[in-house]
């Protein structure tokens, strides 16, 4: 969108993008809150928990998901009031076409709202981008991207202390921030090494975030089918690269189906191969209906987003990121080994 206003960082957060946010925000309005395709903890967290806080303040707001989120992420406090774009494209609120607001989080291009990015065009109100991916492609007034955060959520945290609302902080809002910034840091593993985010989670504690509560609902909860898949995949799915630092698992939909697979639960796959001494580079491809998802990650100084943008249409962090293929799964994986060993050869 041309003469789209972006603001990086927090450095000097007193420009045009916050003072258009805060008069927007500065009487009673309609929001609506996106985020994208296949909803992790993190899409899920922060659009909840930014919906909250909005509601605290005065505002009427609503959420929308192009599709489900996995069960492990359900609980959280709203999303049973979250309008899901595949199931009621067609008989979605009039509201969703008049807001004063949208905010966009965690993600940064239109496609990843899948079949929901046709709404784009149609919506009237201010355009808002929350994100901590690197790049982007303008189809916001405004945005605010930090991609030195581990997650969205925390930025959003940082983005209502900075507009005077972190008093409307509860703990429902608190619990759905919380939840967005342990998932995607796995549980403050990677893209944490910094002090300012160790501040924000001591604050969602104090605002009533159940650290118990996110653990056991986000990583005790998985059906049994799910362990025997995992099982399997580690037996008789992963195949190891050692010379070059790699590892992969692929999973077939027939594979899935074995085993009862329901959404969620092959979360946290991809990371079993980078316990295994020397891999520091590991891939997850799940055949989907209509394409082959890629879930990368790594260890140390090696980008599996420069990976995943350069050869699969994918994007992420320097440790975390995701690709797809419309390949077959046997194409992909093809096209994927060369290129794996001739990346990993700079680095080993």
């Amino acid at each position: 969108m041309e003469g789209a206003e972006i603001q990086k960082g927090f450095a000097d957060f007193s420009g045009p993008v916050k003072r258009k946010i805060l008069k927007k925000i500065s009487k009673p309005c309609k929001i609506l809150i996106m985020s994208h395709k296949y909803p992790d903890g993190d899409a899920v967290g922060s659009a909840l928990g930014l919906a909250r806080v909005m509601e605290l303040a005065g505002h009427e707001v609503k959420v929308c998901f192009p599709d489900e989120a996995p069960d492990f992420i359900k609980w959280l406090p709203g999303y049973k009031n979250a309008l899901i774009f595949e199931k009621a494209a067609k008989s979605f609120p009039g509201f969703t076409q008049d807001p004063d607001i949208v905010f966009f989080v965690d993600f940064n291009t239109p496609e990843r709202l899948g079949a929901a990015a046709d709404m784009i065009n149609s919506l009237k109100g201010l355009k808002i981008l929350v994100d901590h991916h690197p790049g982007s492609d303008p189809f916001f007034d405004l945005a605010l991207i930090d991609t030195s955060r581990g997650s969205t959520a925390e930025l959003l945290v940082l983005m209502l202390e900075n507009l005077g609302l972190a008093s409307e902080i509860d703990q429902d809002a608190a619990l759905c921030f919380y939840t967005g910034i342990i998932t995607d840091t796995l549980g403050l593993q990677v893209n944490s090494s910094y002090p300012g985010i160790y501040r924000v989670v001591g604050l969602l504690i104090e605002k009533g975030a159940d650290i118990q509560k996110v653990y056991s609902n986000v990583y005790h909860q998985f059906s049994a089918g799910r362990m025997k898949l995992l099982g399997y995949c580690l037996a008789e799915k992963m195949k190891l690269l050692p010379e070059y630092g790699a590892a992969y698992i692929w999973i077939t939909k027939d594979e899935l189906a074995r085993f009862n697979h329901i959404k969620g639960d092959t979360e946290g796959f991809v990371n079993y191969p980078l316990s295994i001494k020397d891999i520091r580079f590991s891939v997850l491809f799940t055949e989907l209906p209509d394409e082959i998802k890629l879930s990368l990650r790594s260890t140390g100084n090696i980008p599996v987003n420069e990976f995943a943008a350069k050869y699969f249409n994918g994007g992420g962090h320097l440790n975390a990121a995701g690709g797809r293929s419309t390949e077959s799964m046997q194409e992909t994986i093809d096209r994927f080994d060369p290129l794996v060993k001739s990346f990993m050869a700079k680095y080993l």
